[in-house]
């Protein structure tokens, strides 16, 4: 017995002096609940029988949510100091806490999606922002973002316009995923994060050169007939021009509609024109996201030299079924979305019409009581969307789009002795269609694979047929046809190998069919048939495409986005290849003022031979060749702006250089139906220059929101052979452009807009003089009213000397909605040109008898479209 009690006094005091050498092995509990590291240290001081010693600013001030339960403390401390870079040492019974010597950071990720909480659908362009390293970024267009922070505390901010702030605090000590939901409230302005000048950080290169329209204001700006026009909205953004003050080609800083990339959901869209231009094919119901890039082109984008505009549409609700539906003067729309596996798989539907049968059948009635004249019109839309999300890191998509417009004209004339009967039909539109699989492949790895397809086709015919008595019956038909066809893929990857880098890269490749135009005739003359076919050379090519791309922080106010775009395109038994450097930086000064810079270069492998300037769907797109060479651009942007943060105001002026080469135009005179190589018929090797600065002041939140913009610009060509190749004005050069819109909300239910917009003239070719030769045989002048055929010389001087008046217009809305038991009831009432502004679309020339029958004035008319119009639509949302 007294040997066991040796042996148990032997093993215990060796154990208790080692007890008493080492304190941090004292156990104890402790729950931290919002305390910060300094308060933690004393609690562990009253709770043990050890002291700290410290230096208070070495400690970090953010608030711990922890719990121990009998542990030792020297695990407690090691969880608490770690962490944040502190180490300690045991003098005694005295731990001194200090910095820990500095080694290579720990960083982790933080990524996932970011959902409307109401619909399930992910957001784009969401801010993610922490705000202790002043990093972030913005959800991509899935709504995934992914952060790299170092190994401490984090406190996120989740915005976005509309939404309700989401905000957390947590100790990120592993790679963490979640899913953000945010809750819609359009009551809320966007949160400003006032403790740093250098929070643009979260998308420092966006602003250059690239603006975002709200899809939620469309609906409350002012409409042409209440139907709200995503393409018309981008016109009042400054550098950015709209042919005749219509959609039906946006001109950007000099460029021409052809060099503008316009995408659906990522598929290339080659006529975006409903109604001869006046309105667009995208229907704003469906639209989830719209961006216009001007200058600083991301090398992930190609193929165009002006402008990229990328409109993403929605995935469908993923939690309940919705709607909403609108009855305009003009059309009438109506979209459903919902699950159909909830939180997993989602369909939208949408369907648009025009409503003016009613209109063009009153219009008939009367002119058939007078001349027999009849005129048509229609158009329609339809987009669907698939959604199936196949796990928690991968997500499936089936898009489609089709849509088409249709127009008629004719007359028929019946007497005792002829019979003349005449019809004419044009009919055109688009279909696109995209499968697209996107994963996450990890905190850093992120993959969008796609295939698309996309058409566009045209055709017009007309049909004569004349029966006069005592002759035989002639006929005559005509019919014209081209079209465009894409097939494509394209993979892209977004990579983040550390806190400072965001690397895209991916390729991508395109089958393009291209039929410039069919032409058949048939002429029956008195049951003697004839007929003639005109066929342009049609050519199949491909278009390959790979790209690299780097958003570097140089440091915390510095940002730059370098990258290169290589291209290839086999047409025509030759090939060509473009390496395209893009450099864009932006750098944050205090007091919220940053500076932009930018260069890219740019080369487009297609044409837009277009014949006339009134927005009509016939212009014919053909491909670079063995004998036309592609379209190059470089283009240069330097801008500055500042924010107000406490008046939600932002004013940026930025400038830019622009230079073309290799452009082409129709030759002077020509008749393209009468040649069967179009490349015979155009000039070539044409230079372009455009040069401007353009300012905006936005107001984005608060009851009042809109904007103000101006651009003073200069666009030019230079062809060897027109103009006796001296330097001329585009057509759409205007010098001075400005453009205001604004909303405000009166009450919770009441809203009223404006917008107004003033252009100087666009330049055009119009006769410097005209002389009057009743005998001359160089040119007939026939008046439609008098019927009498004079002869007249015109000079018409240099090309596009001449200047239109100047375009200008105010437009009024009154927004009225209702919050019903099932969702929402909306009404707009305004006006579209409210002082009946007669704009130029085009000028002709007259002749006048009214002083002197026998010698005419030749005098110069306007033709002015868009009076005076109400504009009234009704919707409902559930």
């Amino acid at each position: 017995m007294k040997r066991a009690l040796w042996l148990w006094f032997i093993l215990l005091v060796p154990t208790a002096i080692l007890a008493q050498s080492d304190p941090l092995s004292e156990r104890i509990s402790l729950t931290l609940n919002g305390q910060n590291l300094k308060e933690a240290l004393l609690l562990i001081e009253d709770r043990s029988a050890v002291a700290f010693a410290f230096q208070s600013n070495n400690l970090p001030k953010d608030p711990i949510q922890r719990s121990f339960r009998d542990v030792s403390v020297r695990q407690v401390l090691d969880a608490l100091c770690r962490p944040v870079g502190l180490t300690y040492e045991v003098r005694d019974r005295l731990v001194v806490v200090f910095p820990a010597r500095k080694s290579p950071p720990v960083n982790f990720s933080v990524s996932g999606y970011v959902e409307d909480r109401s619909s399930g659908e992910r957001l784009v362009g969401v801010a993610v922002y922490d705000v202790r390293t002043r990093r972030g970024t913005l959800t991509n267009h899935k709504g995934y973002f992914s952060l790299r922070l170092p190994a401490d505390s984090v406190h996120l901010i989740v915005s976005s316009m509309g939404y309700a702030l989401q905000s957390e605090r947590f100790l990120l000590r592993e790679n963490r995923r979640r899913t953000v939901r945010l809750k819609p409230d359009l009551e809320l302005a966007a949160v400003e994060i006032e403790d740093s000048d250098t929070t643009r950080g979260m998308d420092e290169l966006s602003g250059v050169s690239v603006m975002r329209i709200p899809i939620a204001e469309l609906d409350r700006l002012p409409a042409l007939m209440g139907e709200p026009d995503v393409l018309n909205a981008l016109a009042l953004l400054p550098g950015v021009q709209s042919g005749g003050g219509v959609s039906g080609g946006l001109y950007v800083r000099g460029g021409s509609p052809d060099q503008n990339l316009t995408l659906l959901d990522g598929v290339p869209i080659y006529n975006s024109a409903h109604l001869f231009g006046f309105y667009s094919i995208f229907n704003s119901d469906v639209l989830r996201s719209v961006e216009l890039i001007k200058g600083g082109f991301p090398a992930r984008y190609g193929g165009r030299l002006s402008s990229v505009i990328d409109l993403r549409t929605k995935a469908g609700n993923q939690n309940r079924i919705s709607g909403r539906g609108n009855l305009g003067l003009v059309s009438a729309k109506l979209m459903l979305e919902g699950p159909i596996v909830k939180e997993k798989t989602s369909f939208l539907v949408s369907a648009r019409r025009s409503i003016l049968e009613p209109y063009w059948q009153l219009v008939n009635e009367l002119a058939e009581r007078n001349d027999g004249n009849s005129l048509g019109y229609s158009f329609f839309d339809i987009n669907a969307k698939l959604n199936h999300r196949l796990g928690e890191r991968d997500e499936l998509e089936l898009g489609f789009y089709t849509g088409g417009d249709r127009f008629s004209s004719g007359y028929s004339l019946a007497g005792d002795q002829v019979s003349d009967v005449f019809d004419f039909g044009l009919r055109w539109g688009n279909t696109a269609a995209v499968l697209r699989w996107n994963r996450d492949w990890s905190n850093r790895l992120f993959s969008d694979v796609s295939v698309f397809h996309s058409r566009y086709d045209y055709s017009a015919r007309s049909r004569n047929e004349l029966l006069a008595a005592g002759s035989s019956r002639r006929a005559q038909s005509l019919e014209l046809t081209s079209s465009v066809i894409d097939y494509g893929a394209r993979a892209e990857f977004q990579y983040l190998p550390g806190p400072s880098h965001f690397i895209r890269f991916g390729a991508m490749g395109t089958r393009h069919d291209f039929q410039p135009e069919t032409f058949q005739q048939e002429v029956d003359n008195g049951g003697a048939l004839s007929l003639s076919e005109l066929q342009q050379r049609t050519l199949v090519s491909w278009e390959w495409g790979i790209f690299a791309e780097d958003n570097i922080a140089l440091t915390r106010r510095l940002y730059v986005n370098a990258g290169v775009h290589y291209s290839r395109f086999d047409t025509d038994g030759t090939f060509y290849q473009s390496l395209q450097p893009r450099l864009s930086a932006g750098y944050s000064f205090p007091q919220q003022i940053r500076a932009t810079a930018s260069y890219s270069r740019m080369t487009q492998f297609l044409h837009l031979l277009s014949n006339s300037g009134v927005g009509l769907p016939t212009d014919l797109w053909v491909p670079a060749t063995a004998n036309i060479p592609p379209q190059n651009a470089e283009q240069f942007s330097l801008g500055v702006s500042k924010r107000f943060p406490k008046a939600g105001v932002e004013f940026s002026i930025e400038g830019y250089s622009k230079a073309m080469d290799s452009l082409i135009d129709y030759q002077t005179g020509v008749n393209f139906l009468a040649n069967r190589n179009w490349e015979e018929i155009v000039e070539r090797a044409g230079t372009g220059r455009s040069y401007g600065i353009e300012f905006f002041l936005q107001k984005a939140t608060g009851r009042w929101r809109g904007w103000l913009g101006y651009t003073l610009s200069r666009s030019e060509r230079q062809f060897a052979e027109i103009n006796f190749g001296n330097v001329f004005p585009y057509k759409y050069d205007r010098r001075h452009d400005f453009s205001a819109a604004f909303i405000y909300e009166i009450n919770a239910r009441w809203e009223v807009s404006a917008n107004w917009v003033y252009g100087s003239g666009a330049a055009i070719t119009f006769p410097e003089a005209v002389f009057f030769a009743p005998s001359s045989p160089l040119l007939g002048f026939s008046d439609l009213n008098d019927d009498q055929a004079v002869g007249i010389i015109i000079d018409y001087g240099e090309r596009n000397s001449f200047r239109l008046p100047a375009f200008h217009r105010l437009d009024l809305n009154v927004r009225l909605h209702k919050d019903v038991a099932w969702g929402e009831l909306y009404w707009n009432f305004g006006v579209y040109n409210v002082y009946n502004r007669q704009n130029p679309l085009f000028l002709f020339l007259r002749a006048d008898y009214t002083n002197d029958p026998n010698n005419p004035e030749i005098r110069a008319r306007r033709m002015s479209l868009l009076p005076i119009l109400p504009e009234v639509n009704i919707g409902f949302k559930f």
